[in-house]
């Protein structure tokens, strides 16, 4: 976060100074105020002053911009997965055998001929559901 607040803190104090430099031009006008040097002075020259700052808004409206477009790319990726969740619970809760597993001496699940020592998938449904009987 540090370097974000850095950039934000160096854009505002850029736009301030415009502010600043504009208010300036326009309360003594410009033949009184506008400065401009030769070599130029970046933090002196009026239209230089002025030129960053609006340069330093226009970086913070794009940044801006990008960071409203991420979201929303964000939040329609957890409404697509949301959706997804939910229509695998159903699926999930559709394939669900309701009766009771029984395991045979290696461990398989005879109720629903699941050979393997791995929890039944008819369990592991249950758990997820939340189901009656889902405690492992």
């Amino acid at each position: 976060m540090g370097d974000i607040d850095n950039g934000i803190e160096n854009l505002r104090a850029l736009i301030d100074q415009a502010h600043h430099e504009l208010g300036e031009v326009c309360a003594k006008g410009p033949h009184n105020r506008f400065r401009m040097s030769v070599p130029a002075r970046p933090d002196h020259d009026s239209d230089l002053v002025i030129s960053a700052g609006l340069d330093a808004g226009e970086r913070a409206l794009d940044a801006l911009a990008a960071a409203e477009a991420r979201t929303r790319e964000l939040e329609a990726t957890v409404q697509r997965v949301g959706a997804e969740r939910d229509e695998a619970r159903s699926l999930i809760g559709d394939l669900y055998d309701e009766s009771e597993c029984w395991y045979d001496h290696h461990g398989y699940c005879q109720a629903h001929g699941w050979t393997d020592t791995s929890l039944c998938p008819h369990r592991r449904a249950a758990i997820v559901l939340g189901l009656r009987g889902s405690d492992v």
